[in-house]
């Protein structure tokens, strides 16, 4: 068993304290946005997602910090000049809020290579915000890993994978093996590595959410799933000969692999 890479997270740290003691203007303009998924992350700081898309990271250094990328600000900035600008005052105005979040629709999710992955992510979140617990966890060892979501249901935490079903890693091959089941694989690997430390780690996170009212009530967790899950979401309307082919190879690629996979989406 490997450890420490969840001993950063600090259920006092000073950002949590002042959120909670004074729960200002700018936190409850958060709060209120139904449309907004909000992340503790491990070494202390939050990340506010709109679809995929990063509204703010908050931490503390000699007072309370938010940041953006300059696009989602509208201002030009100098060659050279940190691409992150600070954006707390927006954050107390929920017309400024709006118009980051369109300007993040207007960029990042027309932007970004997985825009309707991302898409479908927030989607699965804001429909469940019970069910999933966190996203976009970050891992740096020799590889990084990030999980799209970790779910809870039953007391049972789960690592999940998320994919739409025309992504060509469920049947390319790389190093002679599928490249899904490669990733699969590290995901359980860390799972492995982690086990004694993960539900620990997420019983303080969500004491912390709940502290800062991003969650009503504290889930009982009792277990962990030694097997991550693929979630394949089904984009087609209708079936082709084609299509057809393509999911009963993925299913034949996915029928020995060590993990759990489901499909999820368009019902045909």
């Amino acid at each position: 068993m490997t450890t420490g890479v969840f001993s950063t997270f600090d259920e006092n740290n000073k950002l949590f304290s002042i959120i909670e003691n004074e729960y200002p203007l700018w936190w409850e303009n958060i709060i209120s946005d139904k449309e907004l998924y909000i992340e503790l992350r491990k070494d202390n700081y939050i990340n506010v997602y709109y679809y995929g898309g990063c509204v703010a990271k908050i931490c503390y250094k000699r007072g309370i910090k938010a940041e953006t990328h300059n696009k989602y600000l509208n201002k030009s900035i100098s060659l050279g000049e940190n691409e992150y600008l600070d954006c707390l005052s927006e954050l107390e105005s929920m017309k400024e809020i709006d118009r980051i979040k369109s300007r993040i629709k207007e960029i990042y999710l027309k932007e970004v290579r997985s825009e309707k992955e991302k898409k479908v992510q927030g989607e699965l979140i804001l429909l469940s915000r019970n069910k999933y617990i966190d996203s976009e966890f970050a891992y740096n060892k020799n590889s990084k890993l990030r999980f799209d979501l970790i779910s809870l249901e039953k007391g049972e935490i789960t690592y999940v994978e998320l994919k739409l079903i025309s992504d060509s890693r469920l049947t390319s091959k790389k190093d002679n093996e599928i490249e899904i089941i490669t990733q699969m694989n590290k995901y359980s690997e860390f799972i492995q590595d982690y086990k004694d430390e993960i539900i620990p780690y997420y019983k303080k996170l969500l004491s912390v959410k709940k502290r800062l009212s991003i969650i009503d009530t504290i889930p009982e967790i009792n277990i962990l799933n030694p097997k991550p899950l693929l979630l394949i979401f089904n984009t087609y309307s209708e079936l082709s000969k084609g299509k057809n082919d393509r999911i009963n190879h993925i299913i034949d690629n996915l029928s020995n692999a060590n993990f759990e996979y489901k499909f999820i989406g368009n019902k045909i």
